[in-house]
């Protein structure tokens, strides 16, 4: 079951009727066209031009390389340069590079490291895989990039599956030359899963988990998974050193450690990770490690409150887990400089309804058919602030209505951004909006004037937030809707290639787009 994906170019030898299968050309990126001058193949991909000496026909040989783009998925500022990183699907190249700041789309960087070079080449067998996840975790000048391993064996009757995390640990200092100082190896037991990975402004934690939650309706049995951390002192970040491994109480592992809103995208920096998707991810802010957990108000009813829980790592060797504080909903961004957090929950009404048509056209909701009712559920959004081992509400929204309904929810420490929709598409196609809402000096929500949207597809599309600017990356172009001006908000749209954005980075007056394998979309902001 040793299996390579490869992309190439084939020899084919052609004699009257005869055809004799000669060697192939490898290519960097999917190859699209094959020029043949004299003895030579000019071979085209998505990625690269390449020149091969085709004399020996049964092994072409490289005598050149242009690249004209490189896959990029992850990208950071670091000081005054771009890093980043991306792994080519035909290759299995795994490349970390640096490019100045004003050329941050070159495919001919600073300074790079292939790190598929220098890792051990696993082989892809049945019951095996190994591949890159396409995420970098920066810490100051040390990166760590993460490789997984699933492996299966059989155990006596049974089969038993074992995880591995192998974080590649590069030194950043020198931009022209980033270099391999090491590995860390962290390995699940059988069963685990691990996941969840978390960078504070200390350590580095690596989330284990075991089982599923599971809920019998019938007979209220139910069961939770488990979560521990393995945490990492990053003292000396070329060198984690592990402190422990943290069990997560098993009463927080309930619809809760790394639990989120569904629909909800929050960008955690190195990636998105969506709430309520089995995903053991959670919050950060400086060293606290934030979710929250639920607990039943009767057993019978279906009701919860929630709790929010935070994890102190600022001493990664004696994390401490501080107080629950009961929250209205679920935790979607907390800020612990400014000693806010922001939850989202759903407020339940229930009115009476012709159909069912007419029921679910009022937004989420359920009809009883034999009833006649319909029960619809509005998202509603909460800002707290925390004081002390107490939350405050001081202000709450209802985002969904019965004309419009919300769409996806970003969140930055200065702006609460989420989509709208017409309900029915009562008001043709370009009813798809931008809602925003700031922050008062204390803590309040203060509703901006709404933004129209081009297409109604924008109202299922993703949002980032970075400060007082939303993003929104479809269909090949990348809107900035500014809204520093609180009274006239900017929308501007950018035309890039892909479809959107892996990764997203402001520096200054600049947005960086990582688009794949067509490089980086480097964006000036107004």
């Amino acid at each position: 079951c040793d299996y390579q994906y490869q992309s190439g170019i084939q020899l084919i030898d052609i004699a009257a009727d005869d055809l004799t299968l000669r060697g192939v050309a490898p290519q960097l990126g999917e190859a699209r066209r094959a020029l043949l001058h004299r003895d030579h193949l000019f071979g085209v991909t998505d990625n690269a031009v390449q020149v091969f000496d085709i004399t020996d026909r049964d092994n072409p040989m490289k005598r050149g390389k242009l690249e004209t783009a490189r896959n990029i998925s992850q990208l950071h500022v670091v000081g005054d340069k771009l890093m980043r990183f991306g792994t080519d699907w035909w290759t299995e190249r795994a490349m970390l590079d640096f490019t100045s700041l004003d050329q941050a789309g070159t495919a001919e960087p600073l300074g790079e490291l292939d790190l598929s070079r220098v890792a051990a080449t696993p082989k892809n067998e049945c019951n095996s895989s190994t591949y890159w996840e396409g995420q970098v975790y920066v810490h100051g000048d040390t990166a760590y990039v993460p490789r997984r391993t699933y492996r299966q064996a059989q155990v006596g009757s049974s089969w038993e599956q074992r995880e591995m995390l192998v974080f590649y640990i590069v030194d950043l200092r020198n931009s022209d030359q980033p270099k391999l100082v090491g590995t860390l190896e962290v390995e699940g037991g059988a069963g685990e899963y691990l996941g969840g990975v978390v960078l504070t402004d200390h350590a580095l934690l690596v989330g284990r988990g075991e089982g599923y939650y599971r809920y019998d309706w019938r007979s209220g049995e139910r069961s939770e998974p488990k979560y521990s951390y393995d945490i990492f002192d990053l003292e000396n970040p070329r060198s984690p050193r592990l402190t422990k491994r943290f069990a997560v109480p098993s009463e927080l592992a309930f619809g809760g450690w790394g639990s989120g809103m569904t629909g909800c995208g929050m960008d955690m920096g190195w990636g998105w990770w969506f709430g309520g998707q089995g995903s053991s991810g959670a919050l950060v802010s400086g060293d606290l490690v934030v979710s929250q957990h639920e607990k039943s108000i009767d057993g019978k009813s279906g009701r919860v409150r929630y709790y929010l829980d935070r994890l102190d790592v600022s001493d990664p060797s004696a994390p401490k887990l501080l107080a629950p504080i009961n929250i209205p909903g679920q935790v979607v961004h907390f800020d612990a400089a400014a000693k806010r957090a922001v939850t989202l929950d759903y407020v339940r009404t229930e009115t009476s309804a012709s159909s069912a048509q007419d029921c679910y056209g009022r937004g989420q909701a359920w009809f009883d058919a034999n009833n006649r009712s319909c029960q619809v559920y509005e998202r509603r959004a909460n800002a707290l602030s925390i004081e002390g081992d107490k939350a405050r509400r001081v202000s709450m929204l209802v985002l969904d209505n019965d004309k419009r309904g919300s769409g996806f929810v970003a969140i930055s420490n200065e702006r609460l951004f989420y989509t709208s929709y017409a309900r029915n598409n009562q008001q043709g196609p370009s009813s798809s909006r931008l809602e925003t809402l700031a922050y008062t000096k204390d803590g309040q929500f203060e509703a901006l004037p709404s933004v129209e949207l081009s297409d109604q597809s924008y109202g299922w599309s993703q949002v980032y937030a970075r400060g007082t600017r939303a993003f929104i990356a479809i269909d090949g172009a990348l809107s900035v809707i500014d809204t520093q001006n609180k009274r006239a908000p900017k929308l501007k749209r950018h035309d890039m290639q892909g479809w959107g954005c892996s990764a997203l980075e402001v520096h200054e007056d600049r947005a960086y787009c990582a688009l794949g394998q067509f490089g980086v979309a480097s964006i000036e902001l107004d």
